[in-house]
């Protein structure tokens, strides 16, 4: 079968004895195969190609210098803003187009530790925030690319799902609550170390939950319904008395039982029978973290851009806007139906007049009025017929 992809000589020996490249991943170019909606677009390997997370890898280990990683960034954005404008211009009667940029988050999971100055070397600091402010000059030129294709009539909202932070200390629930008598492990017959269900009360699972090994509802249940409240305060309490101590601090932010959990947004069978948040000093990126977290440069605040009709101009949002707000915010300003499930609210402060929608539909009603009374009285100018 063919598949697109594209080879870099990183080095060549005078001699020709020593010789490196670097062979991108084989990118299908059947579009059934992949698989591809619609099947008839022809995908534009000639401008780029998908990266994957290979090449982080590979700049991690070495391999590959900055300047060829944020070439095969560069390659994948272009790969990705050719697509979106292929599928504009084949739809052009489009009303929504949602599209990912992945490479902040990997690049972020890569190397923050190097571009953060509490926790790089000054080598690293400066090469690293290089590959950082490159890889944003990309995204831009990508994301410019989209835009040509608009007009000042387009709604255009940029949006990240969390930011990130430098790692820092070590933390592992699953010691707090194994010192805490309730999780066990034991030796499985290929020496791996396993959990013990018989003789476990709690398991952490995820990045921020732990749940309850309750009798009636797991497969290896051991703790009565009537004990489940109890042992999540044991629980709870495990994990506010543990401090760490290399740095003295303690990991956890809170812990919520379940129900309680409603108050950032947590619900449903799904959710575990506890939430808890890590403090920014622990951990990796993201995931167990606040939103509101921060260490050093690193932050979890998520990035909100918006532009187009109805909204401000050089406006900085001072409220707090959550990811469930972006949604029912498109749908006000473009009329589109509200999702069934949908939960956020509307970003009124970022429209330069958030009654706009009231003084439109009061308007239509006061022509509509106005119509049904001409109409009405053209019925009395007709003559009037009766049929025996």
């Amino acid at each position: 079968k063919e598949a697109a992809f594209r080879v870099k000589l990183l080095e060549l020996s005078p001699d020709a004895s020593k010789v490196r490249l670097l062979v991108t991943p084989l990118c299908c170019t059947d579009p059934k195969e992949i698989p591809v909606y619609p099947e008839d677009i022809k995908l534009p390997y000639d401008v780029g190609l998908p990266a994957t997370h290979g090449v982080f890898d590979a700049l991690n280990l070495g391999l590959i210098d900055i300047d060829t990683w944020i070439e095969c960034m560069d390659m994948e954005h272009k790969f990705l803003a050719e697509i979106a404008v292929m599928l504009m211009k084949k739809y052009s009667d489009w009303t929504l187009l949602c599209m990912h940029f992945h490479c902040p988050d990997y690049a972020y999971h890569a190397f923050i530790n190097k571009i953060d100055p509490a926790t790089a070397s000054p080598e690293e600091l400066k090469d690293y925030q290089r590959a950082e402010l490159e890889f944003y000059k990309s995204l831009d030129r990508a994301v410019a690319r989209i835009l040509e294709q608009i007009d000042e009539n387009t709604l255009v909202v940029i949006v990240s799902d969390h930011g990130a932070k430098a790692t820092t200390a070590k933390y592992s629930v699953a010691e707090i609550l194994e010192k805490a008598g309730l999780l066990a492990y034991k030796v499985d017959e290929e020496g791996n170390r396993v959990v013990d269900w018989s003789k476990t009360k709690a398991v952490p699972q995820r990045s921020c939950y732990i749940f309850i090994n309750l009798k009636g509802r797991d497969p290896h249940g051991i703790v009565d319904p009537e004990d489940y409240d109890k042992v999540r305060d044991e629980v709870i309490k495990a994990l506010y008395e543990y401090t760490d101590p290399a740095t003295g601090r303690k990991p956890i932010v809170f812990a919520l039982k379940k129900e309680d959990a409603r108050i950032i947004g947590l619900y449903g069978d799904t959710v575990g029978d506890i939430v808890y948040a890590v403090s920014p000093y622990f951990g990796g990126q993201h995931g167990p973290h606040l939103p509101t977290a921060e260490y050093s440069i690193g932050s979890l605040k998520g990035l909100l851009i918006m532009k187009g009709p109805g909204i401000k101009k050089g406006y900085v949002l001072k409220r707090t806007v959550w990811l469930t707000d972006i949604v029912p915010t498109i749908c006000y300003l473009m009329e589109l139906p509200i999702p069934r499930n949908c939960e956020g609210a509307i970003i009124y402060q970022a429209l330069e007049d958030p009654d706009i929608k009231i003084k439109e539909l009061k308007e239509l009603r006061k022509k509509c009025e106005k119509l049904e009374e001409a109409l009405e009285k053209t019925m009395y100018l007709t003559h009037t017929y009766e049929m025996p």
